[in-house]
């Protein structure tokens, strides 16, 4: 009878475990969703709002403070979507803007999400620009039907810019004090 036990206990101990791991993969996913999508509705014309998303900029090519609040990452494919052809991207190559605007919205499209699966609150600082890579402070509490428990996921971001992608990864990250590593996200500026 102990052995039976001890076996449910350690069954339920690693599914609680996965199911962390399942919510903070969740989390951080969202996470970096969210930083593409508020970067791509900043340089917009006409500027895409995004539901709970504020964006304050800085140099004017690049905001510096992104701040989430309850703002639900399903409602981010709609945005962009309800724009179609007419609205443009700032900057040098207004063609391969519009192109990742469409880009982004099939990602966000291709992640399923509906309304309260994945809820972001917190914010995103600019550290440093520099060379075509936006370093980033993320503290960011992801919640929702996806992530039951909620996740803060912490860290320092950035968000590299080349001529045909706009990849974005970690230098640290921690979800709920644990340290986690990912690979970084590219998303082309054409399809």
């Amino acid at each position: 009878m102990r052995k039976a036990i001890a076996f449910v206990m350690v069954m339920l101990l690693c599914f609680s475990l996965s199911a962390m791991q399942d919510g903070a993969e969740v989390a951080v996913e969202g996470v970096c969703d969210g930083i593409l999508a508020s970067a791509a509705s900043f340089s917009s014309e006409p500027r895409i709002m995004l539901q709970g998303v504020t964006v304050d900029g800085g140099d004017g090519n690049n905001p510096y403070r992104i701040s989430f609040v309850r703002s639900d990452v399903s409602t981010y494919e709609a945005a962009f979507g309800f724009f179609g052809n007419g609205v443009s991207v700032n900057g040098s190559q207004p063609q391969a803007g519009r192109n990742y605007l469409r880009v982004l919205a099939a990602k966000l499209a291709g992640a399923g999400l509906h309304s309260g699966d994945l809820i972001l609150d917190g914010s995103v600082r600019l550290l440093e620009n520099s060379g075509g890579i936006l370093r980033l402070h993320v503290s960011v509490m992801a919640s929702g039907h996806l992530v039951p428990e909620g996740a803060v996921v912490d860290g320092v971001f950035f968000l590299a810019y080349s001529d045909n992608t706009v990849t974005i990864g970690a230098e640290s990250l921690t979800v709920n004090g644990m340290a986690m590593d990912i690979d970084p996200v590219s998303v082309p500026y054409s399809t």
